[in-house]
């Protein structure tokens, strides 16, 4: 299986590879001391003019396709992976312009009193969008010609589930930038929301959707190293949550983790949006009797907060996390962490 990036290569555009001319390509961030003109509305799209779009303006549009909704940190975190960081200010206008004037992406409101941790908006795909990136012949994790405008009005509807989104992408991002810190890991594989699987044990149906399927790979040794990752925001209530994590331990026992997910040994990654919650769930995780399926894999069920790696998202893989078997003890989920900072 090829290593699959969180962030993809840039594409060349058709007349960079062919050497064709009558195509040229701006860049039209705004000059430092330049007038920058009237402000726009924040959540009314009004094109203020024509926009070139640059290799880096289809990355963008990529990344947000990828992962559904971005904030501009986010997006900011990602571009860094394949190359210089780009200024708040120049990053926003150029979201600014493909929001405004190229309509390549549309913008979601967070709930009211709310932020996406400091971003005031998400950004997600629109038709335009797609089509741009279709026409470039670049994969995608959905379906040709969705209705973004259907779906995006359902989003902005539902707050809680952009910043289920958003805290997806944020673990997802979070381990691609953990890994460029460790020469000996790579990416394997790293989907939103995977195709799962649903079967019958004892009279019971069992579920298993994640919100995120993540594999390490050892570069020297080949090792593989899976995760199951599920995204907290404090919404379901203790019975379900308890019957999840039971399937997980029951995916391993039909021996669906290897064959739907081509896992052994999983860990169960549980991310919590605040630490009074992960601790909620490292208790129901642990407390549980020895007839219980959770009892087996107690060990590989781990648990932390969004907010023990948000402001360091490389420390991911560090000792920020509780297993249920030692809920009292700090866990790393790499040999050789990264020094908690």
């Amino acid at each position: 299986m090829p290593v699959t990036f969180l962030v993809k290569p840039l594409v060349t555009s058709r007349a960079e590879a062919t050497g064709e001319a009558g195509v040229v390509v701006v860049d039209q961030t705004t000059a430092m001391g330049e007038p920058r003109g009237p402000y726009r509305p924040r959540l009314e799209r009004r094109a203020g003019g024509r926009m070139e779009i640059t290799e880096r303006d289809v990355a963008i549009v990529q990344l947000v396709c990828e992962h559904r909704a971005l904030t501009q940190t986010l997006i900011a975190d990602a571009l860094e992976l394949v190359g210089p960081r780009p200024s708040p200010t120049n990053l926003s206008r150029r979201l600014s312009g493909l929001y405004h004037d190229a309509g390549l992406l549309e913008r979601l409101e967070p709930a009211r009193r709310e932020t996406f941790r400091g971003d005031a908006f998400a950004y997600a795909p629109t038709a335009k969008g797609e089509k741009l990136l279709r026409d470039r012949q670049l994969e995608l994790p959905f379906p040709a010609r969705s209705n973004w405008k259907r779906r995006n009005e359902k989003a902005n509807r539902n707050a809680r589930f952009t910043h289920h989104t958003v805290m997806i992408a944020r673990a997802r991002i979070a381990m691609e930038r953990a890994v460029r810190e460790v020469p000996s890991l790579a990416i394997e594989a790293s989907e939103r929301e995977p195709e799962g699987v649903t079967w019958q044990y004892r009279g019971r149906t069992c579920r298993v959707w994640p919100d995120a399927f993540v594999e390490l790979r050892e570069r020297d040794t080949e090792r593989r190293l899976a995760f199951f990752v599920e995204c907290d925001r404090d919404t379901m209530e203790s019975k379900r949550m308890r019957w999840k994590l039971e399937d997980y331990a029951l995916l391993e026992h039909a021996g669906h983790d290897r064959t739907v997910f081509g896992a052994r040994d999983a860990l169960v990654l549980v991310i919590a949006e605040t630490r009074a919650r992960a601790d909620f769930l490292l208790d129901l995780a642990a407390d549980v009797e020895r007839e219980s399926p959770l009892w087996d894999i107690r060990k590989r069920v781990l648990v932390t907060a969004e907010e023990t790696y948000v402001e360091h998202p490389e420390n991911i893989f560090a000792q920020v996390w509780r297993s249920a078997a030692l809920p009292d003890e700090r866990a790393a989920i790499i040999p050789s962490p990264l020094p908690r900072r």
